[in-house]
């Protein structure tokens, strides 16, 4: 249950902090600015998700935890590829 309620903080914090000028998407009115400096923000923030989920699954396995190796392996990567999808000012 930590591993998944780190999961949704980790995802909740690349899309607030992506919500003031990289994000267009309708759902997150107005998005501000665009921001000069955050063409890499999207790759990055998938980049994050992704090795997040390697890592955090790799350390469960090893602890044989096998719920949390099932939970990082499926949240994350999904995360990651949605967060991949999202509408930007660069896209």
């Amino acid at each position: 249950m930590t591993a998944l309620l780190a999961d949704v903080w980790l995802v909740s914090g690349v899309v607030v902090f992506g919500a003031d000028g990289i994000f267009t998407e309708e759902w997150m009115g107005y998005p501000g600015m665009m921001d000069p400096g955050g063409q890499g923000y999207q790759a990055g923030a998938v980049d994050l998700l992704r090795t997040t989920a390697w890592w955090s699954a790799s350390a469960a396995i090893l602890g044989r935890c096998w719920t949390t190796t099932v939970v990082q392996l499926t949240v994350l990567p999904l995360s990651a590829q949605w967060i991949a999808s999202l509408d930007t000012y660069y896209t």
